[in-house]
């Protein structure tokens, strides 16, 4: 069995790899959590501000740059 919080960041870093992301609903249907419970504002706020990651309402993703050091990121994202 996969606790709930490693399915959430095996969603993250299989998502971000993708272009268009991942949908923030399916972290809560493939965990049981929500993304807020995943990832702290704390550290998403500078990825973003700092251009690596794009957030909207439905999707969260990584930008070009973000997917250039995508494992540093990750590493950031999910600590």
């Amino acid at each position: 069995t996969i606790e709930p919080g490693a399915r959430a960041a095996e969603v993250l870093m299989m998502g971000l790899r993708l272009t268009e992301g991942v949908p923030v609903a399916r972290i809560k249907a493939r965990s049981g959590l929500e993304f807020d419970e995943v990832v702290s504002g704390d550290r998403l706020a500078p990825l973003v501000d700092g251009g690596l990651l794009t957030l909207t309402d439905s999707h969260i993703s990584a930008t070009t740059a973000g997917r250039r050091v995508l494992d540093s990121l990750l590493a950031a994202l999910l600590a």
